[in-house]
């Protein structure tokens, strides 16, 4: 079996999708598509909801944001873990799971399970950090620094899980998998002995925007440096040899004035595109209002046509000549041809 595993928006979605396109099995009950991931998370909702709800039994937020904690599995929950697994093990065939909370109960999972196999995936720290912004996650919109904190956290632990267990993992940097997915499944097929097909071409590059001008990763060096030591350890567990952003020599303060810059920017292009977006709304209720007036108008030429009709319905008793013209007026309209009078 296989866990993948890696930082919330470090790329473990695409490397699931991956996996699942290979033949093994992520879940009969998956995570749908939400904000910052309109393809769908491939996330067995088991896992996901138990690991959730260790959380919340640890005081920790569902999400798993947390910059320190180590949570543990409740003893209650034990069992429903073992559970879990005998379920999926008698469905045959390779299966696994992918939830970045994972990496929080990674001990648990390789304690319970002695013949998983981990295959860890990383994203640059400032990629994730600008990927948390965009999405607007509430914790990080009120707290900015927690971002580069949880990411530390959570790859600390990979680098340790790694360390005492490297014969059960494999981890790769998101660049290596995006450009050679085919290496990692060799890799996994090698080491683990574990039968795949071949990936798919699952690969969106614009759901995995980078830092091109180099500002982002310099800032969050001044930031938080030991977040960017870990990201190059994690470099060299890899053998990633992915191209770095230019060094941009630069003050912090030089920095953060060219970041207020793009922010103001940003925020003038969101002015127009809501300026635009309030001129269309109102044509459209213009557009609207006018075809509710006319269907008002029409409506009405309905009710007084109705209503001739019946008039002439009751004088066709006295003029047999009415019913001829009456037929001719009704030929062509939507209305009850009426009966000739008995």
């Amino acid at each position: 079996m296989l866990v993948i595993g890696g930082m919330h928006r470090s790329g473990t979605s695409l490397l699931a999708s991956l996996f699942d396109g290979a033949g093994v099995s992520v879940g009969a009950r998956l995570l749908g598509a939400g904000n910052g991931n309109d393809v769908g998370h491939f996330e067995d909702l088991d896992f996901y909801e138990f690991h959730q709800r260790a959380l919340v039994g640890n005081g920790l937020p569902a999400e798993g944001f947390t910059a320190d904690a180590i949570p543990v599995v409740p003893e209650p929950m034990r069992a429903e873990a073992t559970t879990l697994v005998e379920i999926r093990r008698r469905q045959g065939g390779v299966w696994g799971w992918k939830d970045p909370r994972t990496i929080l109960f990674l001990e648990f999972w390789a304690d319970l399970l002695p013949d998983a196999s981990f295959v860890f995936v990383f994203r640059r720290p400032w990629e994730v950090v600008d990927s948390f912004f965009r999405r607007g996650d509430p914790a990080f919109v009120y707290n900015p620094a927690l971002a580069a904190r949880v990411w530390l956290h959570y790859n600390r632990l990979i680098l340790r899980f790694i360390t005492r267990h490297p014969e059960r993992c494999i981890i790769r940097e998101m660049t290596q998998v995006s450009t050679d997915p085919q290496e990692v499944f060799t890799a996994v097929r090698d080491r683990f002995g574990i039968p795949l097909g071949e990936p798919t071409n699952r690969f969106r590059p614009e759901l995995l925007q980078g830092d091109r001008d180099g500002f982002r990763a310099a800032l969050l060096a001044a930031s938080c440096a030991e977040a960017v030591d870990v990201y190059h350890r994690l470099r060299d567990a890899a053998a990633s040899s992915s191209t770095l952003p230019v060094d941009v020599p630069m003050t912090t303060a030089d920095m953060a004035v060219v970041e207020w810059a793009r922010a103001a920017r940003l925020e003038r292009e969101n002015a127009h595109v809501r300026r635009e977006w309030m001129r269309i709304r109102a044509e459209a209720d213009d557009d609207l209002a006018a075809l509710q007036a006319r269907l008002a108008s029409w409506e009405a030429v309905g009710t007084d046509i109705q209503a001739v009709v019946e008039s002439l319905s009751t004088a066709q008793k006295f003029d047999p000549t009415v019913s001829a013209r009456l037929a001719d007026l009704t030929k062509h309209a939507d209305l009850p041809r009426p009966q000739a009078a008995a």
